[in-house]
């Protein structure tokens, strides 16, 4: 077997440039290193893995980039002009040399870093690299330091049709082993295979009781594979979701008393809410008794506020198969988890508890729109009204709802004033420039006229953009430039469809030298090195003042005088050049 040592060395180096939070990285690190990799199916150029995780088996996906038709040319063609590495090919190994050649022509086997490459995984982890495919990485490191050959797979060059267009003669049958779990496993089948039902019998409950993990497992396929009566169905159910309650439950607790291993660890933080997730599933099978239930709902009760009270009610919510249970439900946590209760009571048709619950924690504006809400349901229109009247003057915050509503009332009853006064207030108290059109749009021209210097009034507190758009709306031209010359976009967070891109595409033709100034302001300077994502974004936006030189201002020359000198401060940067010339037209002559 060929241990390429160069080639792990590449990969594990390519894996810790990619940006990975620490504890994902040494998390996949200790998955892979623990054969957590079940199977590991190589197509081409896409992995296809399955991990066992702690709370479930996982998929995961990654796909490596295709080299295209001119690399696999450059690479038949080194290969078939060097004997030497040609020799080394035919035994199945990639010489150091080999990988210098190809590099210097712009083509990496092993890429620097593996950002950028499609990847996924079924697990609840948001973040990407989630630990699975941190694993899966890890794991091919391994494969491709016993079988070299496979980095031509995994970018899309068949080894078969590698041989074929170098005309060199295989020495060596190029395949995939099986994992060291599949050859465990099927040497395990082999030797159970020869046990009696006694001993078989006391393997299963020696290993069921090593751990809770374990037990749960064993009646889930007791579950799927044994004709269970009722009462055995819901014992077994029972028995699964209280034992993975209480080992979620002290993980929650030790949380909660001495923090997290880090600062804050998300992925930590994931897995736990899986967990908690797996007993609601469990829960929601219908098939747990009423006496663990009525256990889980006391104890998980007492659990409650801190960082998992969303998935922890929502587990005790699942609990509640009969209205009893929920009422005792909504009835616990009527104080800390008023919205909850509240919600139980609406969906029980409990209106007096409903009530009484709402009246006594009537504090925000959205108190006071389901209180109104609960009176109009109820036939109750004008008691309705006077409640939305005073969350208006005893509430603080965003009061659209309310205000909506009101307005809607005085408009059904033809006072337009009203409406007005009403609709003024909710658009103009957060005013922006969305909601200056909108409130000029319900007005008739002497209405607006009464408004609109209350409403000007207030735009000098208006973020910048906000302000350049009202004043292009209303032609105010002179005051939006002004405001744009001095502001400039982030480029290191770019993107062409921002409001300041846009409007200055709108000014260009009027002001073509002050858009031409933001531009550069927005630009940056050029006179530190940068990634390469800065570079592409600097150019875009010098794409942008190219156009005006050349196609308002007609003055080629002097975007060309610029384009020298900013070609000129950047010469030794490579990845500048790169990016430059992808973008800007007629960057290679300038």
């Amino acid at each position: 077997m060929i241990l390429n040592k160069l080639i792990q060395h590449k990969w594990l180096e390519a894996l810790e440039n990619t940006d990975i939070d620490p504890g994902r990285f040494h998390r996949g690190e200790e998955y892979a290193c623990s054969g957590n990799v079940e199977e590991l199916d190589i197509n081409n150029n896409e992995v296809l893995a399955y991990i066992e995780g702690n709370h479930g088996n996982y998929q995961t996906e990654i796909k490596f980039k295709k080299l295209n038709q001119d690399q696999i040319n450059k690479i038949i063609e080194i290969i078939k002009s060097n004997p030497d590495i040609s020799t080394e090919i035919s035994n199945g190994n990639i010489p150091d040399r080999l990988f210098d050649l190809l590099e210097e022509n712009g083509i990496y086997l092993i890429p620097k870093i593996f950002d950028g490459y499609y990847s996924d995984c079924d697990c609840a982890d948001d973040a990407w690299p989630c630990k699975h495919i941190v694993a899966v990485y890890y794991d091919l490191s391994h494969e491709v330091c016993k079988k070299p050959l496979l980095l031509f797979e995994l970018k899309g060059l068949p080894v078969k049709e590698l041989f074929e267009k170098t005309q060199i003669s295989q020495n060596i049958e190029f395949k995939l082993e099986k994992s060291f779990k599949q050859q465990t496993k099927e040497k395990l089948e082999a030797f159970l295979n020869k046990a009696d039902s006694r001993t078989l019998k006391q393997i299963i409950l020696d290993l069921t009781f090593k751990s809770k993990e374990n037990y749960r497992k064993c009646l889930d396929i007791i579950e799927d594979n044994i004709d269970l009566d009722d009462n055995e169905k819901s014992e077994c159910s029972s028995e699964k979701f209280i034992t993975a309650w209480d080992e979620v439950k002290w993980e929650i607790k030790r949380i909660e008393e001495y923090g997290y291993y880090e600062d804050f660890d998300e992925a930590e933080s994931l897995e736990i809410e899986d967990k908690v997730n797996k007993v609601k599933e469990e829960l929601e099978k219908g098939k747990a008794s009423k006496v663990a239930r009525k256990e889980f709902i006391d104890d998980a009760l007492s659990n409650i506020d801190n960082d998992f009270d969303s998935v922890i009610l929502d587990a005790i919510y699942a609990a509640c198969y009969e209205k009893d249970e929920l009422l005792y439900f909504a009835g616990e946590i009527e104080n800390s988890q008023t919205s909850t209760a509240l919600s139980i009571y609406k969906e029980l048709s409990e209106k007096d508890k409903y009530l009484e619950l709402l009246l006594k924690h009537l504090e925000s504006c959205s108190d006071y729109y389901d209180l109104v809400n609960f009176y109009e349901e109820n036939n109750e229109p004008q008691k309705a009204v006077e409640i939305a009247y005073q969350g208006l003057q005893k509430t603080d915050g965003w009061k659209g709802n309310l205000l909506d509503y009101l307005a809607k009332k005085a408009l059904d009853s033809n006072n337009r004033e009203e409406y007005l006064r009403l609709k003024f207030d909710k658009y103009i108290n957060r005013l922006s420039f969305h909601s200056y059109k909108s409130f000029k749009s319900i007005c008739n021209e002497e209405e607006w006229k009464q408004y609109e210097p209350e409403i000007l009034s207030r735009i000098d507190k208006l973020y910048s953009t906000d302000k350049m758009l009202i004043y292009i709306h209303r032609e105010e031209f002179d005051k939006a430039i002004n405001i744009l010359v001095q502001s400039q976009a982030n480029y290191y967070n770019l993107s062409m469809q921002s409001a300041e891109f846009l409007i200055a595409e709108k000014l260009k033709e009027k002001y073509p030298a002050e858009v031409i100034q933001f531009y550069m302001n927005s630009i940056g300077n050029f006179d530190s090195a940068k990634d390469r994502k800065t570079y592409a974004n600097q150019a875009h936006i010098a794409a942008k003042i190219q156009d005006i030189y050349e196609n308002v201002l007609k003055t080629p020359e002097k975007w060309n005088e610029l384009a020298k000198d900013i070609k000129d401060k950047n010469k030794n940067r490579k990845a500048f050049q790169q990016e430059f010339g992808k973008v800007i037209l007629g960057w290679r002559n300038l």
